[in-house]
């Protein structure tokens, strides 16, 4: 939807668009997982958050889950819009 403004007598037009539930929460998880992979350290830079409660083997199989989880979330968002043979 594109609207038009007038604002000390200059027209601006305004693209909106309103997005569904679905794009609008697939975005936001895009954005913080982009943001997660920038601020990603090292397995050991990672670990050492939690002074020694955790190893990197235990942080690393909690990461690599919670991977699985997002991917097979993915896969059920996906799957009704890939073309079939």
């Amino acid at each position: 939807m594109t609207t038009m403004h007038t604002l000390d007598g200059q027209t601006i037009n305004q693209v909106r668009t309103v997005e569904s539930p679905l794009i609008a929460e697939l975005v936001a998880a895009m954005r913080h997982l982009e943001h997660a992979a920038q601020a990603a350290g090292t397995p050991a830079d990672e670990a050492s958050h939690y002074s020694g409660r955790i190893t990197t083997e235990q942080l690393g199989q909690w990461v690599l889950g919670n991977a699985d989880r997002i991917r097979r979330a993915l896969d059920r968002i996906t799957a009704p819009y890939k073309p079939t043979a």
